[in-house]
């Protein structure tokens, strides 16, 4: 669909929706720069409104008053008779989502204007749905689908009368002939029904008439770039970690050879390998506990900066307009753990090469 005004034509998605329901599955109101849905409403023998995206506004170079055309090839589609459909309708307002996708092609109508401009009479074919769990969308679809289109005892009782005539029919033409059949001849037989049914519309089940999409499978575009950008991430930092993992394996080593001395009394003195280990382990320990609380305390005030400051980024790139930046503690806690695990495997590994030094160097140096 085409959206026009005097400065600009650019391809746009047109959608109607119902402005006494809408606030209960979107916040489209709290979006607009007015605040008010209000003037959006369809009244028969005035001009028709639409609500823009204010990137899509600025684009066609309008405001609030101004007219824009919408042309359609599809008026009338589901009735038969395609045709093309010009109208004019005057802008109300706009609204700014943050997602450059639908700030620069979504326009909004009244769902009586936009039924009365593609001539689809009462019929809709979008519903939208809320859930206070977005992440159950998954398992509520087959929910919705039984509830969309029922499958009830009768159904299944006719798909299996279906399915048992089929197999009678592709038998029956299989061993047509009244020669003795055998066993062989049977299996082949009932081979050949299973396929013919494969391919048939005889099946269990509704019929799906409706497509049910949910909030992942609308953005897939964008979660395929922040998986891939989250694998990337993940194997920066384990690139860092592991740097690190090596600088606490060389400092302690290093602090080994200049401690040389000092361990060598330990040794003659009666200390175990057990024990040196463990002054090795509580040092390096030590310190990367001091490490890991450090960065916590600057990556939250990373956090809190970026938070503050509203970093802007190019739509047109990123797809959004701002930085975002939320602080998810279990993914805090994790990534704390993990680090203090890598720090005392590696402070582990330093303190065994560390008793595996000679004492008799040592005692040499202190006489």
């Amino acid at each position: 669909m085409m959206i026009s005004s005097d400065d600009a034509s650019i391809g746009a998605i047109v959608k109607g929706v119902d402005l006494e329901g809408v606030e209960k599955v979107s916040s489209l109101r709290a979006l607009t720069k007015g605040g008010s849905l209000k003037p959006l409403t369809y009244e028969p023998g005035k001009p028709m409104t639409v609500l823009l995206g204010c990137e899509l506004a600025s684009r066609l170079k309008v405001g609030p008053g101004s007219k824009v055309t919408l042309t359609t090839p599809l008026r009338g589609v589901d009735r038969g008779t395609p045709s093309t459909a010009k109208q004019s309708f005057v802008v109300v307002d706009c609204f700014d989502s943050g997602f450059f996708e639908y700030d620069s092609r979504l326009v909004i109508l009244d769902l009586n204007a936009a039924l009365q401009f593609l001539g689809r009479g009462p019929e809709v074919r979008w519903i939208e749905l809320r859930f206070e769990d977005l992440f159950i969308s998954d398992a509520m679809q087959p929910v919705i689908a039984s509830a969309l289109t029922p499958f009830t005892l009768v159904d299944f009782a006719k798909d299996v009368v279906a399915i048992r005539n089929g197999i009678d029919k592709v038998i029956e033409d299989n061993l047509s002939d009244n020669r003795a059949k055998s066993v062989q001849d049977l299996q082949v037989a009932t081979l050949s029904a299973q396929q013919s049914l494969e391919y048939s519309s005889a099946a269990f089940g509704p019929t799906q008439r409706y497509r049910i999409v949910d909030w992942k499978e609308m953005n897939e575009n964008l979660f395929s770039a922040l998986r891939m950008q989250k694998v990337v991430l993940v194997l920066f930092f384990l690139i860092i970690v592991v740097v690190a993992a090596f600088n606490i394996v060389g400092t302690q080593l290093i602090v080994a050879r200049e401690r040389v001395k000092e361990i060598a009394t330990l040794v003659a003195l009666g200390a175990s390998k057990l024990q040196l280990m463990r002054v090795f382990v509580v040092h390096g320990f030590v310190l990367g506990l001091a490490g890991v609380i450090v960065g916590l305390v600057i990556g939250r005030l990373v956090v809190w900066g970026i938070q503050a400051l509203d970093f802007g980024l190019d739509p047109q790139v990123y797809l959004i307009t701002k930085l975002p930046a939320v602080l998810h503690w279990k993914d805090v806690v994790t990534i704390a753990l993990s680090s203090l695990v890598v720090v005392f495997l590696s402070c582990v590994l330093s303190s065994w090469r560390a008793t595996r030094l000679n004492p008799v160097d040592g005692l040499r140096k202190v006489v």
